[in-house]
C-alpha cells in the first residue's frame, strides 16, 4: 500500500490490471513475427536455390541426351528423323517435349533457354516440397526440407539439364500435395486436380507408376477415400493408354536391349544412391563417407522420433518405390538409375529434416546441419569446376564435353571433300548438332559412323531398326571390315574416336576402329582433348 495525495491505492500486480485481450494481442504479435521470420527464411532459400541453378547455366555444351531433346523439338529435322528418335533413342513420354517446344518458340533453343525451364521447375519443386512437408510436420521441418532440395547438388545437376527430370520431380510433389489435401479436406476439387496432375505425371515419366503403390497404401489407411482414388486413378490411366500405349510398347521393347544400364547391386548400391540424392555425384571419397554417416544417423534417429502414420507415409513414398524399381531390375531387365528416382528423393529430404528437427540439443543440431552444409558445399565446388572424383556405377553420368572447340578445329583445318567419321554415337550426335549450327556447308559434308562387330550392341541394333523402317539418316553406318573405300581414294577422313567420359580411355569398340585405321591408312595429323582422339587419314 502507498499514498498518492489523499487517496490510498492498493499495490496490485500488472497482470491483474492488464485485460486478457492484451495477452491475445501479444500472442498474435509473436505469431506475426514468427510468420514473417519464416517467410524471410523461405524467401532466402528460394533465392539461393535460384542463384545456384542459374550459375554457369550455359557454360557447358549440350551432351547426347540434351541433343536428343533439341531434335525432338526442332523443326530443322524431318518428321521421319524425330519419329526415329522418339521410337528408338528416346525412352521417355512426350509431355516434357511438347511443353519445351512451346517454350522454345518464345525463348529460343540455346543452351541457356532450354535449360532455364528446368531451373524454373526446380525452384517450383522447392516451394511444393515446403507445402507437402507442412501438411505432415512443423514449419522448421518444412524449411529444412526446402533447404535440402534448394542446395542439393543432385537436384541442381538436373535443374541445369534440358531433360524431363525437373518436371517429373515438380509434378510428383504437386500430385502428392493434392492427394494429401484431398484426404485432409475431403474436397472433390482436390480429387479432380489430383487426377489431372497424375495424367501429366504419367505423360512425363514412366516411373510415376511406382508412385501409385505408396498412394494406394495411403488411401487404404484412410479407407473412405478408396472409391474416389480409384476413379481418379482410372481416369488418368485411361488417358495414358489412349495417348501413349503404342509409343510405350515400342520404347519398352527397345529398353530391354539397353545394355548400358547397370545391373542393380546390393547394400552398397543402395547406400551410394542415398548419398547421390543428398550430396550429388561430385563428392570425393572422404566427403562421401562423412555424408553417408550423417544420412544414416539422422535417418534412423528420425524413424524413432515420429508418429507411426508419418513414418509409414515417408517410407512408402521414398523407400518403397526405390525398392520396387530395384526388384524390377533384378527380375526383368535393368531400369534403375538414380536420376529416374528424382521423383521420390524429396521424401528423403523430409525424413532427414525431421531427424534434425528432433535433436534436442541445439549445439548438436547445429553441428549436424554444419556437417551437411560442408559436404554439400564441397560437392558443389567440384560440380561447378567439372570435377568427378569417383565412379558412380548406379548413376551412368558423364561430365559434359566441350564440343564447340572441336567443331571449330575441324572447320579451320578441313579441306574441300574431307569426310567425317565417328566411332562413338554419343559424341557423333553432339558433334553433328554443333556442326549444323556452325556451317552452311553441313549438308555437303559426308558423314560416317564406323563400327566393327561386335561393337556397341545397343546402337547397332538401332541401326538395324532404322534400316528396317527405311530411315535415311544424315550419316552412313559402315562396318569397316566389310565396307569398300575404293570410291574414296585420295580423300581425307577425319576420325573422331571418343569415349563417353570426358577424360579417360576409349571404349573397346572405339579402340578397334581406331586401331584398324592406324593399321590401314596413313595418318596425317592427330590431336587429343577431353577424351576425344582426332586423327586425319589419307585413303
Amino acid at each position: 500500500m502507498f499514498d498518492q495525495g489523499s487517496i490510498r491505492i492498493p499495490a496490485v500486480s500488472r497482470t491483474k490490471i492488464v485485460p486478457k485481450a492484451f495477452k491475445k494481442i501479444d500472442t498474435m504479435r509473436e505469431g506475426i513475427l514468427k510468420n514473417k521470420e519464416t517467410s524471410l527464411l523461405f524467401l532466402g532459400i528460394i533465392v539461393l536455390g535460384f542463384g545456384l541453378r542459374l550459375f554457369q547455366l550455359d557454360k557447358r555444351d549440350f551432351w547426347f541426351d540434351e541433343v536428343i531433346t533439341h531434335r525432338h523439338i526442332s523443326t530443322a529435322y524431318s518428321a521421319e528423323n524425330r519419329n526415329f528418335i522418339n521410337n528408338f533413342l528416346e525412352k521417355n513420354p512426350p509431355f516434357y517435349f511438347a511443353l519445351l517446344r512451346q517454350w522454345s518458340r518464345i525463348f529460343g533453343k540455346s543452351e541457356f533457354s532450354l535449360r532455364f525451364l528446368s531451373s524454373l521447375l526446380g525452384i517450383l519443386s522447392i516451394a511444393l516440397l515446403y507445402k507437402v512437408s507442412g501438411l505432415l510436420f512443423s514449419r522448421s521441418v518444412s524449411l529444412l526440407a526446402a533447404g535440402f532440395l534448394s542446395l542439393s547438388p543432385f537436384q541442381i545437376w538436373y535443374s541445369q539439364e534440358a531433360r524431363a527430370f525437373s518436371l517429373s520431380a515438380a509434378l510428383s510433389l504437386l500430385n502428392t500435395y493434392l492427394i494429401l489435401r484431398a484426404i485432409k479436406s475431403d474436397d472433390n476439387k482436390y480429387w479432380l486436380w489430383y487426377s489431372l496432375s497424375l495424367s501429366f505425371l504419367f505423360l512425363t515419366t514412366y516411373f510415376s507408376f511406382f508412385l501409385l503403390v505408396p498412394q494406394a497404401v495411403l488411401v487404404i489407411y484412410n479407407r473412405k477415400f478408396i472409391l474416389k482414388w480409384l476413379i481418379s486413378f482410372l481416369g488418368s490411366g485411361l488417358l495414358f493408354f489412349i495417348f501413349l500405349y503404342p509409343t510405350f510398347m515400342r520404347q519398352f521393347a527397345t529398353l530391354q536391349h539397353a545394355n548400358w544400364l547397370p545391373a542393380s547391386g546390393g547394400p552398397g548400391f543402395i547406400l551410394a544412391s542415398l548419398n547421390n540424392f543428398v550430396i550429388g555425384y561430385n563428392a570425393g571419397p572422404a566427403v562421401f563417407q562423412a555424408a553417408l554417416f550423417l544420412i544414416l544417423g539422422v535417418g534412423f534417429f528420425a524413424c524413432f522420433n515420429m508418429a507411426a502414420k508419418q513414418l509409414i507415409i515417408l517410407f512408402f513414398f521414398f523407400a518403397a518405390p526405390v525398392i520396387l524399381a530395384l526388384i524390377f531390375s533384378k527380375i526383368f531387365f535393368p531400369v534403375y538409375l538414380d536420376r529416374n528416382m528424382i521423383i521420390f528423393c524429396p521424401f528423403l529430404y523430409i525424413l532427414l529434416s525431421k531427424g534434425i528437427s528432433s535433436i534436442k540439443y541445439r549445439w548438436l543440431k547445429s553441428l549436424v546441419i554444419l556437417g551437411f552444409l560442408v559436404c554439400i558445399a564441397l560437392s558443389l565446388v567440384n560440380y561447378y569446376n567439372d570435377i568427378l572424383p569417383a565412379r558412380r556405377p548406379n548413376a551412368i553420368i558423364f561430365l559434359k564435353k566441350p564440343i564447340r572447340p572441336l567443331v571449330n578445329l575441324f572447320l579451320q583445318n578441313k579441306e574441300d571433300g574431307d569426310i567425317v567419321g565417328f566411332s562413338n554415337y554419343g559424341f557423333m550426335y553432339t558433334f553433328l548438332h554443333y556442326l549444323r549450327q556452325e556451317t552452311e556447308e553441313y549438308r555437303g559434308i559426308t558423314k560416317y559412323y564406323f563400327y566393327i562387330s561386335p561393337g556397341d550392341k545397343f546402337f547397332e541394333s538401332q541401326i538395324i531398326n532404322k534400316r528396317s523402317f527405311g530411315f535415311k539418316s544424315e550419316f552412313e553406318p559402315v562396318n569397316i571390315e566389310k565396307g569398300c573405300f575404293g570410291s574414296l581414294v585420295d580423300k581425307r577422313i577425319w576420325l573422331f574416336s571418343a569415349s563417353w567420359k570426358r577424360r579417360g580411355g576409349l571404349e573397346p569398340y572405339a579402340k578397334k576402329v581406331k586401331a584398324w585405321f592406324d593399321k590401314n591408312y596413313f595418318k596425317i595429323r592427330e590431336w587429343y582433348t577431353d577424351g576425344v582422339w582426332i586423327a586425319v587419314y589419307r585413303i
